[in-house]
């Protein structure tokens, strides 16, 4: 039988997901350790490829400790308008304490771009050599990291990135809260996703109605459980 013509329109893997309501619950990458570093953009599907031979030495001695590259995630985040300055890189690392815990610990810096390596390299292989970032590290507040990462999955692209300007412009002025585009984390059928930190909550298949229940924690918060 010759081939039949595809008649049916292409949808975003999201758009069939979500209407099939796929439950994104028990989806989300489980790990005790995050990395994210202001990386900017554009981003090709790999975000580090244009980066230092130094920063990529890391990258290097990190995947050769078996234990901790299974720990760890590492995400590129864009700069930010208000927040980024360019000689300088945002840096957030979390870990979930080896006990129960509710929430992950922060460490951010804002550190010069050529002393990068050196900051990762003391976070996550040789943590005697932390102390002398001191003067770099900033207070501690809630970040909320959307996926925009279009060149790994449009979907991302187009739905996480709509998502980001909505948050941005209406809930970033809050005291204590930051909003951040970042690289791929999974889940793409489930876009736009979300990574709440310092709780490591993720939310999959976001509509700015919810937006509000999210990030104030107030109201229905029974509405929350589709996404």
């Amino acid at each position: 039988m010759a081939n039949q013509a595809v008649t049916q329109p292409c949808q975003y893997c999201s758009v069939t997901s979500k209407s099939n309501k796929e439950d994104p619950i028990g989806t989300a990458v489980t790990a005790r350790l995050w990395l994210f570093i202001e990386i900017p953009q554009p981003w090709a599907k790999n975000p580090w490829q244009g980066e230092s031979a130094s920063l990529q030495k890391v990258f290097a001695s990190i995947e050769n400790k078996p234990q901790l590259w299974r720990d760890l995630r590492i995400l590129a985040i864009a700069p930010d308008k208000t927040e980024s300055t360019p000689s300088n890189r945002h840096v957030f690392f979390y870990t979930q304490p080896l006990t129960t815990s509710a929430t992950y610990t922060q460490q951010h810096y804002h550190i010069p771009t050529d002393q990068l390596h050196h900051l990762l390299q003391a976070l996550v292989i040789d943590s005697t050599q932390i102390d002398q970032f001191s003067h770099y590290q900033q207070p501690a507040t809630r970040n909320l990291f959307i996926c925009t990462h279009t060149n790994y999955d449009l979907a991302c692209g187009r739905f996480g990135t709509p998502l980001y300007r909505t948050l941005r412009k209406e809930y970033a002025q809050e005291k204590q809260l930051s909003v951040w585009q970042t690289t791929h984390f999974g889940g793409h059928n489930f876009a736009p996703t979300l990574i709440d930190f310092p709780t490591g909550h993720f939310w999959g298949h976001l509509e700015p109605e919810i937006l509000d229940i999210l990030v104030h924690r107030r109201g229905d918060i029974t509405k929350l459980r589709q996404f």
